[in-house]
């Protein structure tokens, strides 16, 4: 098939407006409210680690032309690689790994705690940060309702073995 015909590019278009498309959904409506357990996150880490070296493996095998140079540029390209492989497979995995936390069921809860104001910035959204004890770290939540001059924050989540979903955060 012609790279320049109608039946290529048609589909490419469309499955390239479609694929940008669920991106920014995604980023916008689930990554702002998933958090991993930091048990689920190492494997998350473990799996990309793994899954980057047996890619940069494959590409040293099976590409023999990638190791032809000087000695200076052999050396770049193994340890290039296999970084940008690791890169590649943790964004690749955020995806699914994510979905995988929001579509899964788990137990509903609700707390009380207090909460700081964040600012908000180019690239994150103004909200409210909050310690989670499930997590054991601070969070940031990015839309939060009611307006109280408490300082405390209700916060609806629902939790599974893999991490929590934040479902909602009402000023007390």
């Amino acid at each position: 098939m012609k790279k320049n015909s109608y039946l290529y590019l048609v589909p490419m278009i469309f499955g390239t407006m479609l694929t940008i498309s669920l991106l920014f959904a995604w980023r916008s409506h689930i990554y702002s409210v998933i958090f991993f357990k930091p048990n689920f996150q190492k494997i998350y880490i473990t799996s990309s680690l793994i899954l980057a070296a047996i890619s940069s493996l494959g590409f040293i095998i099976f590409k023999k032309d990638i190791l032809s140079g000087n000695l200076i540029n052999t050396l770049k390209k193994i340890t290039a690689l296999p970084l940008a492989l690791f890169l590649v497979c943790l964004l690749t995995l955020q995806i699914p790994l994510s979905l995988l936390i929001y579509l899964s069921d788990g137990t509903q809860s609700t707390y009380t705690t207090a909460y700081t104001q964040s600012p908000g910035g180019r690239n994150s959204c103004r909200g409210i940060e909050i310690f989670e004890p499930e997590l054991n770290k601070a969070i940031k939540i990015c839309h939060s309702s009611g307006d109280s001059n408490k300082g405390l924050v209700k916060i609806y989540k629902t939790s599974n073995t893999k991490g929590i979903v934040i479902t909602g955060a009402a000023f007390y």
